[in-house]
């Protein structure tokens, strides 16, 4: 018995002229991410975060940090790559 191949179907956005699944960008950004972009130490993102000087929300029972990549890279063109940064500060 011949078995016809099977075509996985993308989980995701394709190219409509070649069938291939497109890269997106994530929504949300990590911690370690932050940490990364501004090389500053962890626990000084999660201060900023406390201090609502990051823009993100706290969710569900274990309080998980969900910080829009969208709000944060406005936050960051504002205040992430000055000299007076609060990220500077911390």
């Amino acid at each position: 018995m011949r078995v016809a191949p099977v075509r996985l179907l993308a989980s995701g956005p394709v190219d409509k002229g070649t069938s291939a699944p497109v890269a997106t960008e994530k929504s949300t950004i990590t911690v370690p991410e932050i940490v990364r972009r501004l090389g500053i130490a962890r626990g000084a993102v999660y201060e900023l975060l406390e201090r609502k000087e990051i823009p993100a929300i706290r969710l569900g029972h274990n309080r998980r940090w969900i910080i829009s990549r969208r709000a944060y890279e406005q936050w960051e063109r504002t205040f992430g790559s000055s000299e007076r940064s609060p990220a500077r500060l911390a």
